[in-house]
Parts: structure tokens; sequence; C-alpha cells
């Protein structure tokens, strides 16, 4: 039998030729009285943003979920979606327990790609070694999917810098 690897259609592309660009992040949404720097602690990793609910910004009460946020943006380089999500999935080695406590007590905890199409056709993709890892946390998974940089407009432009 030959051993030279043979290529699949689950390795791998960080050249995605149908992505324009691609991150994820994953949410924990927290019970409205919970501190988001208390769970940086506990699972011993930095957010890449938190919100509290009723904090002030730009002089203004915001009314959001308290939350605490990763993202893969600018941590990967990358046009596969499977490789900003098993970064996060990495980041959480080790920590299923602290993910279910915080299920148990009714925190919400999702990972939410973002997918800007290249030529407004094609589409990310999933494999079964991703989609066990999700399912061993308990976790969903959504996608917020442009089908072309000009339909993304305001929001990838913001987005983008």
């Amino acid at each position: 039998m030959n051993s030279t690897k043979i290529k699949s259609i689950f390795d791998y592309n960080d050249s995605y030729p149908t992505c324009h660009t691609t991150y994820a992040t994953l949410c924990i949404y927290l019970p409205d009285t919970s501190d988001p720097n208390t769970l940086s602690e506990k699972l011993g990793i930095q957010p890449s943003r938190t919100q509290v609910k009723g904090e002030v910004r730009n002089g203004k009460v915001k009314q959001w979920p308290t939350a605490w946020f990763l993202e893969s943006k600018e941590k990967i380089q990358s046009k596969d979606v499977r490789r900003h999500i098993d970064w996060l999935l990495e980041q959480l080695r080790d920590k299923s327990e602290i993910i279910q406590q915080l299920q148990i007590a009714d925190s919400e905890v999702h990972i939410s790609c973002f997918w800007v199409s290249a030529f407004g056709h094609g589409g990310p993709m999933l494999d079964s070694g991703i989609l066990k890892r999700i399912a061993e946390l308990n976790l969903g998974i959504s996608f917020d999917i442009y089908l072309e940089e000009d339909d993304v407009g305001e929001t990838y432009k913001h987005l983008k810098s």
C-alpha cells in the first residue's frame, strides 16, 4: 500500500479560494449579575472584549447582555474557517468542566463565525473532527455569511479596521 498521504477535501486550505475573509468568536453570554473578569481568571484566558449590561459607553447606558468574547480575528491568518474554530477550541482544551459549569448556571456558550464570499458563491465547510469537538463541549455554532464584499457595506468596513 502506498504510504503517500492522499489530499482530502477535509484538509485545511488556508487560501480557501471562495472566501474573502473569515474569523470566529467564542461567545459566552453570562447572567447579568456576573463579572466577565471573574470568567477570565477562571478560564486563564484574556478575552478579546467584554460587555456588561448597564455599563456606560460613549455616554449611553448599554442594555446589551453581559458577555465575554474571544476572537480569532488578528490571531489566525487563514481563509479556512475551520482553522479559526480549531484555534478557539484549542483555547478551551482542558476547560470542558468550566464550560459545563457555565452552561448549568444559565450561560449561553457558542461559536459565531463571520464569513465573506470572494465571488458570491461557495461557502464555509465543517468537517467531522471539528463537529465532534464542538459537540463534546455542547456548543452551538452560527454563521454570519455575506455573499459579496459589497453586500457587507459599512458593517464590513467597520469590522475590517
